[in-house]
């Protein structure tokens, strides 16, 4: 459940502290968008996360999203469950997430803008790449302005914190998980990444299909920090000469970099 902060009439909501913590079971993923997953090797570990409300399962901070909304949660354990050692929010093709607060209690938002576009003058004589860079910059910047406003009422411990005392706040946006991917197959193959054959027939080519990113988080249990991690990812199709469609499908793990509080991608807001 998500409830209105100061502004709901603008899409600003956060978890409701009654329902921050739900139990996460793991399974192995067997499609994406109705395509089939190849079982090759490299693809044995895709797995899909379920949550419940309810036990049995792994306790899971949960950040949900929805469209055109700002939504942000507080890793504070006020239902009482204990050992709420991991974040997750859904996956990401687009949103932006910020991370800001303290190491111990850190606030995460998860804003999407899809209905965001930029209609300039004289849009008719601009070139497909041209409009499809500024509609993207259009969104960027609306969903940096709504965290901003949102977190004009963000928790005490960010607003209370005297200067230099917490880690900058950070953010991930399209750009630092959809960028373009080298997918040269023999390089790929030569470092077991994708398979040489399917079903006998060689893989001479790879189809990028969609790309999207999970944002994870873990705590120290020692230290009670959190540190927070994005893992990127591409969906390709094994492509093959003469072949009508292709071969098989994967997804293919391009990194898993850290972002907060010592951000080796993504950007300080």
């Amino acid at each position: 459940m998500v409830k209105g902060s100061a502004h709901p009439t603008a899409g600003q909501r956060s978890v409701d502290s009654s329902c921050r913590i739900l139990y996460g079971t793991v399974s192995p993923l067997q499609n994406y968008d109705g395509l089939a997953l190849t079982h090759a090797p490299q693809c044995k570990k895709s797995v899909q996360i379920s949550l419940s409300a309810n036990a049995p399962g792994v306790p899971i901070f949960h950040l949900p999203y929805n469209n055109d909304q700002n939504h942000r949660v507080t890793l504070l354990d006020r239902q009482g469950i204990g050992n709420a050692d991991v974040f997750l929010t859904e996956f990401v093709d687009g949103c932006s997430i910020y991370v800001e607060g303290s190491r111990t209690t850190p606030t995460v938002y998860h804003i999407n803008a899809v209905s965001i576009h930029r209609v300039p003058r004289l849009w008719r004589y601009w070139t497909a790449k041209a409009k499809f860079k500024a509609d993207w910059r259009a969104k960027v910047a609306n969903m940096d302005h709504r965290f901003q406003t949102d977190a004009a009422h963000r928790p005490k411990v960010v607003r209370n914190a005297l200067p230099g005392t917490l880690p900058p706040p950070t953010k991930l946006e399209n750009q630092d998980y959809m960028a373009p991917v080298n997918l040269d197959v023999a390089t790929l193959q030569a470092h077991n990444k994708v398979p040489t054959a399917v079903g006998g027939i060689v893989v001479d080519g790879l189809e990028a299909i969609a790309q999207q990113c999970t944002v994870f988080g873990g705590r120290n249990t020692g230290t009670g920090e959190w540190t927070f991690y994005v893992q990127k990812r591409i969906f390709v199709g094994y492509l093959a000469v003469g072949a009508p469609a292709p071969l098989g499908y994967q997804w293919l793990i391009t990194s898993v970099d850290e972002f907060w509080p010592n951000p080796t991608t993504g950007r300080l807001v």
